[in-house]
């Protein structure tokens, strides 16, 4: 049952490979901007991904060494929610790492902020 469905959905993709970058693509932005049941959900979970996006940036640019575990993380666990089914909820195990993200930002602009006014 398996297989015949793996070739099913392989012949899919082949025949609709458009519509299945397009599907691919929504299901990222589902994942990285989810839709939450209230608005001011989908803008902290929006807020929260940008936030992450550019506090792994700044560790890449002050060359700390967790920037490759957190990239790797963010890279490779919702690689299958891609591809199939994605809801917000399906996020929730790589929060932890999207708020250290975020406070490794917010941590790393104020402490410039402190070190200029001093």
């Amino acid at each position: 049952y398996q297989r015949s469905k793996e070739q099913q959905a392989l012949a899919w993709i082949a025949s609709h490979k458009r519509r299945f970058l397009l599907l691919s693509a929504e299901r990222f932005r589902l994942f990285w901007l989810p839709n939450m049941r209230r608005l001011w959900q989908s803008l902290f979970e929006a807020a929260l991904s940008l936030l992450a996006l550019c506090g792994l940036a700044f560790l890449f640019w002050k060359r700390y060494a967790f920037a490759w575990v957190a990239a790797t993380a963010a890279a490779a666990y919702p690689a299958v929610y891609y591809v199939i089914q994605s809801t917000g909820r399906y996020r929730f195990p790589l929060e932890p790492i999207l708020f250290l993200l975020a406070a490794s930002l917010l941590c790393g602009v104020l402490g410039n902020l402190k070190s200029e006014a001093a």
